[in-house]
């Protein structure tokens, strides 16, 4: 019976890329209206008479219409398959599914950009099934991720923004067996999960969420709905966790520009930031941002205002560095027409999305100021070296001082925050990128200036400065 249960298992697990699937996402909130992060989510069919559950960070249960222990089929025809990792965008690790159609040599490789190969798997006797592999990258960027059999072959596109310590390619299971909470539950950390017990559009399901919150576990109300289609369900809790920094903002654990970019979130003190450098093409009205294509505004060394064009810059003069890095933008494209703030907040919406707002002077003093005031944020003894805590880990160049950012970056960003080395675009050039994070202001000097905070490779602290306004700077938006 065992052997042909396990049978059929695989059988489904070949189908799962082809057959019509619905998909439920899971989030949750509090009355509030308030991001609950869930600890798990049980399902029950109540139709077909069956449960499972899924664990963080697996918050997608795939159901397959039609399919049960009794809907044999076969994979004939089938071919090599990768399926998109996930997650994408990753930080230094992520996860695909690979499927073999027959055994046989496969090779499994990373390149990059350029095509150079940054890591390889290789196996002269690939059993045929479905396959788990985990990606390991150490530099941001973006990558191809390629599968070769007897001449086919599959590619997936990666986008990588942490350091994972190495690059390499591991199969962590050689025939990924799918999950029942009643026989093995999925472990913590494995990708999305795919059912293999029968379900049938219009079964009537139930799914309640559990979640920890102040140390204890809580339970949502419980969902109980006819599924037909793929859709989000919302699990509701009572409860309302407490903000916590360096956490998800509560509410808001992501934000999408107008161009569809998904941006992270960061609590810090009272200010809800993204932690991501801003990416987007046009502003929140649909008005197109140019890419610059390097005019040189300088006028006799002291800037010229008097341009009103808004534009973008990649960093370093290089479109794959967006993705990491973000663009850079000029005055114009920062403010969107609106006049310089110092107030708290500033109350300019300038380029960043609805609901999200540009930082003053002072929105980014507070945010260093909050910095200071936690040891755990502050390197050494002195509370003004903050700028490790503030910055991402890695893709700095490297400094030998002890606590300045490009010094032991893995100990960087224990904020959260992420901050990258975009540097900055001037006059037809674009200096200190991998050195410098320069992040824009509302606020303004002598009508040519605007006020900047800035983070470098070879230095321990956050530094206010000032910067022509036709310069290109990072953008950071935070929550109104």
């Amino acid at each position: 019976m065992k052997r042909i249960l396990l049978s059929v298992f695989l059988v489904l697990l070949c189908l799962s890329f082809y057959a019509q699937t619905v998909t439920v996402t899971f989030t949750a909130c509090d009355t509030n209206e308030h991001y609950v992060q869930l600890d798990r989510v049980v399902i029950n069919n109540i139709t077909e008479g069956w449960q499972e559950t899924l664990y963080w960070p697996d918050t997608v249960l795939t159901l397959q219409v039609g399919v049960g222990i009794g809907d044999v089929e076969t994979c004939r025809g089938a071919s090599l398959q990768l399926s998109q990792n996930n997650p994408n965008p990753f930080s230094g690790t992520t996860y695909a599914t690979l499927m073999v159609p027959e055994t046989g040599d496969v090779l499994v490789e990373i390149t990059d950009l350029s095509g150079r190969v940054v890591g390889m798997y290789r196996r002269a006797f690939f059993q045929a099934g479905i396959h788990q592999l985990r990606v390991t990258l150490s530099t941001a960027g973006v990558y191809f991720l390629t599968a070769r059999m007897n001449g086919r072959s599959s590619s997936v596109k990666m986008v990588n923004q942490g350091n994972g310590g190495k690059d390499e390619i591991v199969i962590t299971s050689d025939v990924v067996t799918p999950f029942t909470a009643s026989v093995s539950p999925t472990p913590k950390g494995t990708p999305k999960g795919l059912s293999t017990n029968p379900f049938h559009l219009g079964d009537q399901m139930m799914y309640v969420g559990y979640a920890t919150v102040n140390s204890e576990e809580v339970v949502s109300f419980s969902v109980e709905q006819v599924q037909e289609v793929s859709q989000t369900v919302m699990l509701r809790f009572v409860v309302s966790p407490t903000a916590i920094d360096g956490q998800p903002c509560p509410g808001s654990p992501t934000v999408t520009d107008i161009d569809g970019n998904v941006y992270h979130t960061v609590q810090l003190g009272n200010q809800c930031w993204m932690k991501e450098n801003l990416r987007t093409t046009r502003f929140a009205n649909g008005d197109s941002i140019l890419l610059d294509p390097n005019p040189v505004y300088m006028l006799n060394g002291y800037g010229n205002d008097a341009n009103p064009n808004p534009y973008r810059y990649a960093p370093n003069n290089d479109s794959s560095n967006v993705s990491v890095y973000g663009y850079l933008y000029n005055w114009s494209a920062l403010m969107h027409g609106d006049s310089s703030s110092y107030d708290l907040p500033s109350g300019v919406q300038g380029i960043c999305p609805d609901g999200w707002h540009v930082p003053s002077f002072y929105e980014w003093n507070e945010l260093r100021m909050c910095v200071r005031e936690q040891n755990v944020f502050i390197c050494g003894d002195t509370n003004i070296n903050v700028g490790k805590s503030l910055a991402a880990a890695d893709c700095w160049d490297l400094c030998e001082q002890t606590c300045c950012v490009g010094n032991d970056q893995n100990t960087n960003n224990a904020t959260g925050f992420s901050a990258y080395p975009a540097g900055i675009y001037r006059n037809g050039t674009w200096p200190e990128f991998g050195q410098h994070a320069c992040f824009a202001s509302t606020s303004d000097r002598w009508d040519t200036i605007l006020l900047s905070y800035n983070l470098y490779f070879d230095k321990v602290y956050v530094e206010v400065f000032g910067h022509f306004k036709e310069d290109g700077l990072s953008v950071r938006c935070i929550r109104d």
